[in-house]
């Protein structure tokens, strides 16, 4: 929950940061994007949902099955 929690805040962050952005550019002296602040909200999003599903794959899904073939080896 804590990571889904994570992305709810930091894409609010971005989508924020994305119309301040907008509205400095249409200012009357022009303000610069600040990019860093972005591409910070946009890295911790795509991270945080790598997270959410790697803790759901290892806690919620069914185990994978790994069939053996004749000589007694997995296939790999």
């Amino acid at each position: 929950m804590a990571t889904l929690i994570g992305v709810m805040v930091f894409g609010v962050l971005f989508a924020r940061q994305i119309l301040v952005d907008l509205a400095g550019w249409s200012a009357d002296p022009i303000v610069k994007p600040d990019v860093t602040a972005e591409g910070f909200y946009s890295a911790m999003v795509v991270l945080l949902l790598g997270v959410a599903a790697g803790l759901y794959k290892k806690y919620f899904m069914d185990s994978e099955v790994l069939i053996e073939d004749s000589s007694g080896e997995f296939p790999w």
